[in-house]
């Protein structure tokens, strides 16, 4: 049996006195979409963080298992581009920066749907744009494990429809692993196969139920595994 793409073992995270993460236990098993849920400051993009080792834990340890080193797609946080550059540009510099193929940048272009404006500067795009082209970003080579932040901030419904989409089939025609953090509870559960809910410093997962997911985020009283 495969062991989990990712795994937090007793987690501790601390920003001075403010203590984010408690004796945090969480696996993310190889091939699911697995959906993470919390107030603003409970810790989600801690957690992204910590994962892919940007920032460190107090104690505890955090294990990322990819098959090939480097094989993760990410968009924490807002899109960081190049704004004097073009889309194109911006996702070419990504792939040498990989070590990706040429033709890995026209797929990622493709995958997303972005071909009108490929050759438009960064600073002339919208959110929603700018958005896509981090998402193209983050998908571009088929990683085997992608975070997302807040993946479709700044999408029209449409946008929305189409990232979901793209998720799903790349999970199902490639087996790529899912993290994905979101304040929509009724979209995310359209995509995942369950959903982790960060509260008190602690996760409990559940179904991938709106239902569900909103009585343990609104229950009044902590997190008990």
């Amino acid at each position: 049996m495969d062991c989990p793409i990712l795994e937090f073992s007793k987690v501790n995270k601390a920003y001075g006195a403010n203590q984010v993460l408690c004796d945090l236990d969480f696996v993310v098993k190889r091939g699911e979409i697995c959906g993470l849920v919390g107030a603003n400051g409970a810790g989600k993009t801690t957690m992204m963080k910590l994962a892919v080792n940007l920032i460190s834990n107090n104690s505890g340890t955090v294990n990322l298992s990819l098959q090939k080193k480097g094989n993760i797609g990410i968009l924490i946080d807002t899109p960081m581009l190049d704004r004097s550059l073009t889309v194109r540009q911006n996702l070419e510099a990504y792939s040498r920066l990989c070590s990706y193929s040429r033709e890995s940048v026209d797929d990622a272009i493709n995958l997303m749907g972005i071909e009108g404006f490929s050759n438009k500067k960064v600073k002339h795009l919208s959110s929603g744009m700018k958005q896509k082209t981090a998402l193209a970003r983050a998908l571009m080579g088929l990683p085997e494990f992608v975070i997302l932040d807040e993946p479709v901030n700044g999408l029209d419904p449409q946008g929305v429809r189409d990232v979901r989409e793209k998720i799903v089939y790349m999970n199902k025609e490639y087996g790529t692993t899912f993290l994905i953090s979101s304040h929509l509870i009724d979209e995310l559960v359209k995509v995942v196969t369950g959903c982790a809910i960060l509260k008190n410093g602690q996760i409990r997962v559940v179904d991938a139920d709106a239902e569900k997911i909103e009585d343990v985020f609104f229950a009044s009283s902590e997190v008990h595994l």
